[in-house]
């Protein structure tokens, strides 16, 4: 089956080990293995098949190391093993594969620090490394991937400061990094990430203040700050994000009183203040959110409300 370009074996019942037979299908462009009972190493056979541009073996039962043959494979764009027990290291050799789009290597038990070599895949869109044993530091050298859309790094051990390599980011638009370690924010992480849509950084360790650098990310409808321990006043800088649809900023140790910059939030949904240490009155802010469906500030401090301060929220 030499002259074979697409294979399409997935959901079904195959099990044992991957035949070393795949490295002689020369002319194959798209093979399709996901969600069987594969188990066993991945073979360095797939090192002979150069023209192979989409290769999805997740959902089985593979084991061992990510195998550097991968690194010859200059024509693949999609790589997909996630949900596999694929453990070890994220090898090096990725960052020849320059080719690369769409990267997925989430619920694995993947572990230790992220490598460099990313940097290298200036083709890279989607990166997923999500729901494995990764520790450390976020890299700097993410600050080189000018065409990531998508990285989610959730459910892993990173920890330290997110990096300022953030704010280079121009074309990314989904940033997930909840449930890690992380422990605080440089103040320009997210400075210039005027693309970036959702940022999920819930369940980590983050402190401080809630940082103005937030107020330049003009496209986020998503932002996810819950369940950490960020402190002191609820920046007014919220008021720039008018494109911002959910704000999730409950079980911190946030106080103060609630600013009127939620009045300039008019594409506000859903808004989480709740299991803080908020004080002082409900404000007329709220008057002028029309677009609000769902508003918690329990478990705060708060002391009553001004006349009317839910008048015209006509969708809560």
């Amino acid at each position: 089956m030499s002259s074979l370009k697409y294979l399409d074996l997935s959901s079904n019942q195959l099990s044992g080990l991957i035949p070393d037979a795949f490295g002689n299908m020369r002319s194959l462009e798209n093979m399709y293995l996901y969600s069987n009972q594969l188990s066993g190493l991945i073979p360095d056979a797939f090192a002979n098949m150069r023209s192979l541009e989409n290769l999805y073996l997740y959902s089985n039962q593979l084991s061992g190391l990510i195998p550097d043959a991968f690194a010859n494979m200059s024509s693949l764009a999609g790589l997909d093993l996630s949900s596999n027990q694929l453990s070890g290291l994220i090898p090096d050799a990725f960052g020849n594969m320059r080719s690369l789009e769409n990267l997925y290597l989430y619920s694995n038990q993947l572990s230790g620090l992220i490598p460099d070599a990313f940097a290298n895949m200036s083709s890279l869109q989607y990166l997923d490394l999500s729901s494995n044993q990764l520790s450390g530091l976020i890299p700097d050298s993410f600050a080189n991937m000018r065409s990531l859309e998508n990285l989610d790094l959730s459910s892993n051990q990173l920890s330290g400061l997110i990096p300022d390599a953030f704010g280079n980011m121009r074309s990314l638009e989904n940033l997930y990094l909840y449930s890690n370690q992380l422990s605080g924010l440089t103040p320009d992480a997210f400075t210039n990430m005027s693309s970036l849509e959702n940022l999920y950084l819930y369940s980590n360790q983050l402190s401080g203040l809630i940082p103005d650098a937030f107020a330049n990310m003009s496209s986020l409808e998503y932002l996810f700050l819950s369940s950490n321990q960020l402190s002191g006043l609820i920046p007014y800088a919220f008021a720039n994000m008018s494109s911002l649809e959910n704000l999730y900023l409950y079980s911190n140790q946030l106080s103060g009183l609630i600013p009127d910059a939620f009045a300039n939030m008019s594409s506000l949904e859903y808004l989480f203040l709740s299991s803080n240490q908020l004080s002082g009155l409900i404000p007329y802010a709220f008057t002028n959110m029309s677009s609000l469906l769902h508003l918690d500030l329990s478990s705060n401090q708060l002391t009553g409300l001004v006349p009317n301060a839910f008048a015209n929220m006509s969708s809560l």
